[in-house]
Parts: C-alpha cells; structure tokens; sequence
C-alpha cells in the first residue's frame, strides 16, 4: 500500500467504527489483528494483548462498555514508514454505568497486507482507571 492508501485505511477504520459500522470496521483488521492498550486491566474482560475478538467485544459483546457506541475524532494522523502509521485523536461516550467518557489517544499501527495487523494505544491512563472503577 502507498502512504496516502495507509492513511486513508486508518482513518476509515476509526470513522466506521464511530458509525457502528462495526462488520465493515473489523473487516479493516488482519486475522492475525493484536492490540496493546494501557487500559486493558482496567476494562472488564480485556487483557493485554487483546485480539481482533477483543476488540469486538468492546463494541458488539453482551458486556460492552460502551452501549452506546463511541465516537472517535482523528485530529492528526502520520505514515511514520512504509507500514506505520501514527495517529493523535480522543474519544466521547456513555458507559454502561450513565457516565460520560472522554479521552486523548496517540495509536501507533502497523499494516500487513492492506490490513490494520497491530495497534499500540497510549492514551489517559489515569482517567481510564478513574472512569472505569
């Protein structure tokens, strides 16, 4: 995949996802698909690393955090090299339990194939606990 076509991947994966497109936005992963996130002991049901099954709980599972799907915002976006790309953007929904949640993100992946293969999250991990405590 060029540059452009990397980045227009990444970015169609997170505006999928955000419109609960979920089938379409999982079909964006590789099979082989890992994600590493600081949170995951916090989440309920996830660890590290979490797989593409994982992550679809997080969304489409009977125990989703975020019934309500969740919106994410791309602000900047990178191709760091020739399957790398770097993304900064934040989050907004509803826990299961009513509250608001809002964070900042910075994502690191790696495509194979034309697909998304790995996904390193760094994002508030402080407020992550907070919230889901």
């Amino acid at each position: 995949m060029t540059s452009s076509s990397n980045i227009n991947h990444v970015k169609n994966f997170w505006q999928l996802l955000s419109e609960k497109n979920y089938l379409e936005a999982f079909d964006c992963l590789h099979q082989d698909f890992v994600w590493w996130l600081g949170l995951a002991e916090a989440v309920p049901g996830l660890t590290n690393p979490t797989d593409k099954a994982g992550l679809m709980a997080m969304f489409v599972g009977e125990k989703k955090p975020f019934p309500t799907g969740l919106r994410i915002t791309v602000k900047n976006i990178w191709q760091a090299d020739a399957n790398t790309v770097i993304a900064e953007g934040s989050s907004q929904g509803v826990l299961a339990n009513g509250e608001e949640y809002c964070n900042v993100y910075v994502w690191i992946l790696e495509l194979k194939d034309g697909k998304i293969i790995e996904m390193r999250e760094y994002a508030d991990t402080a407020y992550g606990f907070n919230k889901f405590s």
